[in-house]
């Protein structure tokens, strides 16, 4: 059975909405195949909005990972202590206790280069490699061109991406 649950520290803040500024962060532990000893769970860390963590997550929820996923309030002594253990000194970063209890992954895209590897979704040889790279890239560019779609006179080059987009997607047997 699936579980999902809610934690705050005790020296944490619960927000009491968007006017006042939040000083907790919280973090949810998602167990879908119940308990899992601490040193498997996988954890996140990223600001407490979608942007480049949520494809981690959708990550994480596809292949049914046990994780922690901790969501921090801009602003706060927190994200300032965390973005301190980033290698890279910005967030979202990674820990996945199976490289070893110092490593810190940082970068939304070497993150999930990661775990495509720890879950052999990365292809099975040079030719599936590049397609996915290929795929992966293409996909951050999309998310670079979102304004194009509030744009009416963008909104041609957009499609002309997306034809393209779609055409190498329907190629490919997991997308297709």
């Amino acid at each position: 059975a699936a579980c999902v649950s809610a934690a705050m520290s005790s020296d944490e803040i619960v927000p009491t909405g968007l006017s006042s500024p939040p000083t907790a962060s919280l973090v949810f532990k998602v167990r879908p195949n119940g308990d899992v000893k601490d040193e498997e769970v996988l954890r996140l860390d990223y600001f407490a909005l979608q942007g480049l963590g949520e494809e981690i997550r959708l990550f994480l929820e596809e292949v049914g990972a046990a994780y922690d996923s901790a969501y921090h309030f801009s602003g706060t002594e927190t994200v300032q202590k965390v973005k301190g253990t980033s290698p890279t000194g910005q967030l979202p970063i990674f820990i996945d206790p199976s490289m070893g209890k110092d490593v810190v992954i940082s970068q939304s895209s070497s993150i999930l280069r990661h775990l495509a590897r720890k879950y052999d979704m990365a292809g099975t040889d040079a030719k599936d490699m590049l397609r996915i790279d290929m795929i992966s890239e293409t996909a951050k560019d999309l998310r670079g061109k979102k304004n194009m779609l509030w744009t009416d006179s963008l909104k041609p080059k957009l499609m002309e991406f997306l034809k393209h987009f779609e055409k190498m997607l329907g190629e490919d047997e997991l997308f297709g």
